[in-house]
């Protein structure tokens, strides 16, 4: 395991941050995968679950560095950085699976790292990401009553600088060179999906004092979408 900076000590609510473990991503890794890097590893309970699930070396990279300092007890090896000015230091092809959960959105280039992604990635190899859905009647409703407010934590937390709906981050997924096999909603609550499955093909939605008509199924799972989680493929 890589050694890390000294940790600093972090708030209660810093700290809650970077303790997820995501079950709905750790289904998604191939079980063939063998090298996984996870970007934004946080606490490392994610790649913590891989491992436990299967047979697999997980790399994680972290800016926090008293996070990465907790995550390398649990994962191979953990590099503290900046994603946005990280170098990425491995060779072409290292990696069988690179998860990307809750990270992209943080960052100033996101492009760049994708396009990183696929170089890593051997053929046939597999990124999973994860973004906040921009498209979401959360966001629209607040947009049509005028309000676009950054909070602590969510859709629109304050140190979200990109914003993407399921339509433009697959273009970036295409433009990094990948095939979209997979787009995964997770909706906020399971009364949201269990509401989804019981509503008419088509209809509107009421929402800030407008209606916003859905022509099929498929458009109103978008804009009950809270996040979605993508999953493309290393085709050449």
């Amino acid at each position: 395991m890589s050694t890390t900076p000294s940790p600093t000590r972090l708030t209660s609510v810093d700290a809650s941050y970077y303790q997820n473990s995501r079950p709905e991503i750790v289904e998604l890794v191939p079980f063939s995968a063998k090298r996984v890097l996870e970007l934004g590893c946080g606490e490392g309970r994610t790649g913590a679950a891989i491992k436990h699930r299967q047979e697999a070396s997980v790399t994680g990279v972290e800016l926090e560095s008293a996070v990465a300092c907790i995550a390398s007890e649990v994962l191979d090896e953990v590099r503290q950085a900046d994603l946005d000015s990280f170098d990425f230091p491995w060779e072409d092809a290292n990696f069988d699976c690179i998860v990307a959960a809750d990270v992209l959105e943080h960052l100033r280039d996101p492009w760049r790292v994708l396009k990183q992604a696929h170089r890593l990635l051997s053929r046939y190899g597999v990124i999973i990401v994860g973004v906040p859905n921009a498209g979401s009647v959360e966001i629209i409703s607040g947009l049509i009553q005028g309000r676009f407010d950054y909070q602590d934590a969510g859709l629109l937390d304050r140190t979200h600088l990109r914003f993407f709906t399921r339509a433009t981050f697959t273009e970036a997924l295409v433009d990094a060179g990948f095939v979209l096999a997979r787009a995964k909603s997770i909706f906020a609550a399971p009364s949201v999906e269990q509401g989804l499955e019981s509503s008419p093909a088509r209809g509107t939605l009421d929402i800030g004092g407008a209606a916003i008509r859905y022509e099929n199924a498929e458009q109103l799972r978008d804009l009950l979408t809270y996040q979605w989680v993508l999953v493309g493929i290393k085709m050449d």
